[in-house]
This record gives structure tokens, sequence and C-alpha cells, in this order.
């Protein structure tokens, strides 16, 4: 058994199949005998909670591969539905503070999860809008920042990069 002990000092249990999908959890699990305490002291409880539950709900399967590029705002049309579920009931600071814990943990696929969605959020709203969600004064860029952040982002754009760059 793993013992996950997150920043608050709770301790969470999660099976060493279960575990398997984390390289850090791995890494614990090839280096120690029995049972393992891996303190997490930068991921709250609820995190580790979500973490757990993800690796729980794989067991050591590999999720379906996530299509890129996205086509669409709306995660159950990207992914299948379990997961589609377990990313649309957080809140944007979730899914970061959830990023950061699967990439610690090194959870490839649920980065690949949490960062997926967070572009879905984008996908179709104006930068504005994108600006105000993160808490970023859309007047703080001026019009020349403006289009010299779309050109250093036009790499990832998957859709019309011509009508982005006006």
């Amino acid at each position: 058994m793993i013992k996950l002990i997150s920043k608050e000092g709770e301790k969470f249990d999660i099976s060493k199949k279960s575990g398997n999908m984390s390289l850090l959890l791995r890494g614990a699990m090839e280096d120690y005998e029995g049972d393992i305490n891996i303190p997490l002291d930068d991921i709250d409880s609820n995190i580790v909670r979500k973490v757990i539950e993800y690796l729980d709900h794989w067991d050591n399967l590999e999720p379906p591969k996530i299509k890129t590029p996205i086509e669409s705002d709306k995660m159950s049309q990207i992914v299948d539905e379990w997961s589609a579920n377990f990313i649309d009931c957080l809140d944007i600071e979730e899914i970061g503070d959830l990023a950061i814990a699967a990439n610690f943990m090194q959870i490839q696929q649920l980065v690949d999860l949490s960062c997926c969605k967070i572009a879905a959020i984008g996908f179709s709203k104006p930068i504005d809008e994108l600006f105000i969600d993160y808490g970023i004064d859309p007047s703080s860029f001026t019009e020349v920042e403006r289009r010299k952040i779309r050109q250093e982002n036009i790499d990832w754009l998957n859709d019309n990069p011509e009508e982005f760059l006006k």
C-alpha cells in the first residue's frame, strides 16, 4: 500500500496497482519494499483525492489517447465519457492545480487531460474574455503586444490561424 500525504498532512491510501500509472510512485515502489509514504508537500487534499480518483478509475490501464488538435470546447466530444465528467466538474483553478500535481507525480495522461480542458475552455472565446477569465486586465496589452503574443503562439493553434492573426 502507498500512503500519499497532502500538504495539510492528511494521509490517503492508494493501491500499488493504481499508483503504477505515476512514474513518481512507480519509482518509489521500485526503490522501497513494503508500505511507502509519499509526502506531497505542495498538493492540497482535495487535489490528492482527485488524483487518486483518476488513478483508481484507470487502475493501471491506459486511458484512451486524446485526439489532437482539439475541435470542440466540449470535453464530451474530445475524450471518453468518464474523463469528460471527471474534468468538467472542476473549476479553472482546480484544473491548474490538478495539472501541476499530475506533472509533479509524472502522470502524463492526467497532465494531458488537464491541459486539454484548459485548451477547450479557451477554444471558442475571444482573447479579451480569456484575459478576464485568467484575471488579466485586457487593457494591459497594447495592440503591438497582442500581435506579438498571437504570433508567438500561432504554432499551437489548430483552427483558422489567419483569423487569429487579424
